[in-house]
């Protein structure tokens, strides 16, 4: 006689039992974590771009009224400096996205306290 799936008795295979209950809550968080911080780091890059964009343009702008070499150094140096600030300013953003990421991701990380793991003395 054949038997129809409905017949028979659920199964569950054992190598999804891991995935169940709590296993599946944290990595159903991890994911939204990781979702939102990807879209949180999307939102900083365009930022980024925008604001190089405009300070080129700005230079760009400024590039006609150099009357000297010197001027013209001096406008390099000074887009240079905005860029590298810019940069460094971008990257500190990016890192706290990530330590969030990961410390919303990973609760309980750390012992019990929810936070994930927290920074030792010089990191």
């Amino acid at each position: 006689m054949k038997h129809h799936r409905a017949d028979r008795e659920p199964t569950t295979a054992p190598i999804l039992t891991p995935f169940n209950g709590e296993m599946m809550s944290a990595v159903t968080r991890a994911g939204e974590a990781y979702a939102q911080a990807l879209t949180e780091w999307q939102d900083e890059m365009m930022t980024l771009a925008n604001r190089q964009m405009e300070q080129g343009n700005a230079a760009v702008a400024k590039l006609s009224k150099c009357g000297t070499p010197l001027d013209l150094a001096l406008l390099q140096q000074e887009w240079a400096i905005g860029a590298a600030s810019a940069c460094l300013e971008e990257m500190n953003k990016l890192f706290a996205i990530a330590v969030r990421c990961a410390r919303t991701g990973m609760p309980g990380a750390n012992g019990a306290s929810g936070r994930g793991a927290e920074p030792t003395q010089g990191d």
